[in-house]
């Protein structure tokens, strides 16, 4: 399955690539506390762990970052750190574009593989593609979020 999502964030593109080298923003974009509603809609699901709360821990791994005619791109991938058959593994990438000197586009391209442990009903893909989805959203936001405080600084 495919997912795609994409942030604009007012940064110069330079400030936002390099800001997004830095493991550590990753780390806060991806292990802060959930908001109340968010802890709510995935625990719905059942999917705390893609966020590497205590139910769960998740890897994320960050690629190095390269340069392409269509903009920087970084690889990501994040998977279950143990034997849990129900979180999907996801790669994809990330790719900064400049709209203006200080506008910035971040777009998440991911494919991921449904787990086995998740039934194969219509209604239990489309659940899932939805959490993954939600996932990939709360990451952009973070990330943009964490270059905002990286940029104002």
């Amino acid at each position: 399955m495919l997912v795609r999502d994409f942030i604009e964030v007012p940064a110069p593109l330079e400030a936002a690539v390099s800001a997004l080298a830095d493991p550590r923003l990753w780390q806060r974009a991806l292990d802060v506390a959930l908001e109340p509603a968010e802890q709510v809609v995935l625990a719905r699901f059942g999917i705390q762990g893609i966020f590497g709360t205590p139910a769960q821990a998740t890897e994320v791994r960050v690629g190095g970052i390269a340069h392409q005619p269509r903009g920087t791109i970084v690889d990501v991938q994040w998977q279950p750190a143990g034997e849990v058959d129900w979180v999907p593994v996801v790669q994809g990438d990330v790719t900064l574009s400049a709209l203006g000197p200080r506008l910035t586009h971040i777009e998440f391209n991911a494919c991921y593989c449904r787990p086995s442990a998740v039934s194969s009903s219509p209604a239990d893909r489309v659940v899932q593609h939805r959490v993954v989805e939600y996932a990939v959203r709360l990451i952009l936001q973070r990330l943009a979020d964490g270059l905002d405080a990286v940029v104002t600084r």
